[in-house]
């Protein structure tokens, strides 16, 4: 499967903690995925927000 790298992040907070985000995209939607992603913005958004409720 040929894969295009989109982003790759890594980050440290001021308490330690690591968030790291890795995107590819692959020339079709990956199980149990059936859809396409809905863009960068949306997939950081939705990133950001699960990393904050496991952290809380």
């Amino acid at each position: 499967m040929n894969a295009t790298l989109i982003l790759s992040e890594k980050s440290v907070d001021a308490e330690g903690g690591i968030m790291q985000i890795v995107i590819w995209k692959v020339p079709q939607p990956v199980p149990p995925t059936s859809h396409e992603f809905r863009g960068v913005a949306q997939l950081l958004e939705d990133f950001v927000a699960e990393v904050t409720k496991w952290r809380t």
